[in-house]
């Protein structure tokens, strides 16, 4: 069977609770100490990584960029067409409705025209 392995508390939570149960305010202190030096830890971290890879971040951000320009674009082309094949279907309905009312003329006109032949 396929076990699940063990979820890591965020970070922060496991100190913040010790903090939270510590018994006086100097091992508070110390807690707090620690915590603001593994955030700053994390912060010069974060920055190195942002820094190392500035060039590729601006790369997918231009990219990103450009193809949120296309979607917006085809979009709208997307919403033009509909607009226009709406029209297309509306006129096409009317075309029929004509076509109906004329076969049904001719319909009447041949009739006529058998009844003028009889008499």
């Amino acid at each position: 069977m396929n076990t699940i392995p063990p979820v890591k508390p965020p970070r922060g939570i496991k100190p913040t609770k010790e903090t939270a149960t510590s018994e006086t305010n100097e091992q508070r202190e110390i807690e707090k100490a620690k915590l603001e030096k593994e955030y700053k830890r994390s912060d010069q971290r974060l920055e190195e990584l942002v820094s190392s890879h500035d060039q590729d971040l601006m790369e997918v951000m231009q990219i990103f960029s450009a193809l949120s320009e296309k979607v917006t674009s085809l979009r709208e082309k997307i919403h033009a067409v509909k607009e226009n094949l709406n029209a297309c279907k509306q006129l096409l309905r009317c075309k029929r409705e004509e076509l109906l009312n004329l076969w049904l003329e001719g319909i009447e006109h041949k009739q006529v025209l058998h009844l003028l032949k009889d008499v």
